[in-house]
């Protein structure tokens, strides 16, 4: 195909996919389908032209490699939806507003009659965002395709910086192909259950995939055990919980395929990208302390939320930690972990171990996590007590009447009705593992050694000076990975957050 080609290819299949996702949004308004259509396709096609324009169409040049075409689609896909979702919003806001807004269908006193007021009052706060925020976003991205150094002027090169990123081994356009197939695939798992062809369709594909996979990875005894497991599973539920596993199922089985060259040159110390171990460094850490934090900070809430004696004291001295800044929480924990004269060395040489060098490739992203699981305790404790208060006790004293046990109760009824708190903490503790960890890393072990502690967030702080363009596309990496986990959250764990205890 010629470049020419490549651009036409680009600009109609954010088109084809938005004409009939706004014709579903037009018909779910009671509106034309060939009107909403038409919106859809024009909405996907201005994006994507929109996004390539704004890159000057280098991708597809004469002269680009594979991986700058697929990023040139990729960043028309990114702009045809992004508009797509903007028109949704635009349709469902003003071709609506002659329905009621306010809950029972009545508006109530206290609303706004008309747009004029709320859009005057929204507008300070408007501004403000527009200076401080997308102002900067849309520096950034501008800055992450130009060679630009501090103090020195600047010069377009194309998606150079992100090549530089990315291209050095293990990512190539098979893994962006995959890549682009798990997005598609985890907007359509919600269409699994559905009774119809499409249902059955991509019943038989996610399950065709997965064999696929577990033939050509495992052998038979895995397999076997495998589809044991699945049968087991798979007893005595529902048609949609038995989809949902198996959508879930597809998108862990194209995960794998996707970073299974990647993980594999990283486990191996063999990759010569160090971007790649930036990223393995950054979920790594992420994760443990997302999951450690939530889970001890539950079990301290739940003891210090019992009655006992002084017990309002005990609770604030549990939050306190919350109060300190990352960095201050990086020098305690260097004070502590001090290979020579630090006192968690000297408490182990007390009961008869030997010193442990806590700094050392090894040992040090653990001495990170403990730091920053510290840091964030208090403030999930804090939020965990709230959420306790607001269980419902009379479901507690039935369930110990019907002769559950206490773990039983605690499982069965605390923490289903906890799960609007688990929610929100595990947004706002991903948050904080991907960002606020910057502090603790400067002053704990500045990325080293040898980059065995440096995140994403570090990384970017590490090239700023003096390669600012470079560090800017390390930013919209991060940037997009977040929004896609959050997004990600949003679609499945808060799906099952139970709201009705609190």
């Amino acid at each position: 195909m010629s470049p020419d080609q490549f651009v036409l290819f680009a600009l109609l299949v954010p088109a084809l996919f938005g004409a009939p996702y706004m014709a579903r949004v037009f018909s779910t308004m009671k509106r034309s389908l060939p009107v909403g259509a038409g919106v859809g396709g024009l909405s996907g096609l201005g994006g994507a032209f929109i996004a390539l324009q704004l890159i000057d169409f280098c991708t597809f040049q004469a002269d680009s490699s594979n991986l700058e075409m697929y990023m040139g689609f990729f960043f028309a896909a990114v702009g045809g939806a992004i508009t797509v979702v903007l028109v949704q919003w635009m349709s469902l806001t003003f071709l609506q507003r002659d329905q009621p807004i306010s809950l029972g269908g009545q508006r109530t006193p206290g609303m706004f009659n008309g747009w004029t007021a709320p859009w005057v009052l929204l507008f300070p706060s408007l501004v403000i965002l527009l200076m401080f925020l997308y102002y900067p976003a849309m520096q950034t991205m501008r800055m992450s395709f130009f060679n630009t150094r501090l103090g020195r002027t600047e010069r377009f090169i194309c998606v150079d910086n992100f090549n530089r990123l990315l291209n050095a081994d293990g990512f190539n356009w098979q893994t962006l192909a995959i890549f682009a197939v798990i997005m598609v695939g985890f907007f359509l798992v919600r269409f699994l259950s559905r009774e119809d062809g499409l249902g059955m369709a991509l019943q038989a594909g996610a399950a065709i995939l997965i064999a696929g996979y577990v033939v050509m990875n495992f052998g038979a005894v895995v397999i076997l055990l495998c589809a044991i497991l699945a049968v087991a599973i798979l007893i005595g539920r529902d048609r949609e919980l038995t989809v949902e596993w198996l959508g879930y199922g597809v998108m862990l089985v194209l995960a794998l395929l996707f970073f299974q060259e990647v993980l594999g040159q990283i486990l191996s110390r063999t990759s010569t990208n160090n971007y790649y171990r930036v990223v393995s460094n950054t979920f790594f850490m992420s994760g443990i302390i997302v999951v450690a934090s939530l889970a001890l900070s539950l079990a301290i809430a739940y003891v210090a939320y019992q009655p006992i004696r002084g017990g309002n004291i005990y609770r604030t001295l549990l939050i306190w930690p919350y109060a300190i800044s990352p960095p201050v929480a990086g020098i305690i924990f260097d004070l502590l972990f001090q290979p020579e004269a630090g006192l968690v060395n000297h408490m182990l040489d007390t009961v008869g171990f030997g010193a442990v060098a806590w700094k050392s490739a090894q040992f040090a992203p653990w001495t990170i996590i403990a730091a920053s699981v510290w840091k964030s305790l208090g403030f999930c404790i804090l939020f965990y007590i709230a959420g306790l208060q607001n269980v419902p006790r009379d479901l507690i004293e039935a369930a110990a009447i019907d002769g559950a046990n206490a773990w039983q109760r605690f499982l069965r009824i605390t923490v289903p009705m906890l799960s609007p708190i688990t929610f929100f903490l595990i947004i706002t503790t991903i948050t904080y593992a991907f960002f606020d960890i910057f502090g603790t890393i400067d002053y704990l072990t500045s990325g080293g050694p040898a980059g065995a502690t440096t995140v994403m967030i570090y990384a970017i702080y590490d090239t700023f000076d003096p390669h600012l363009g470079r560090a800017a596309a390390q930013s919209v990496i991060l940037f997009f990975l977040v929004i896609a986990i959050t997004y990600m959250q949003f679609r499945t764990t808060g799906r099952r957050v139970n709201y009705g205890g609190l």
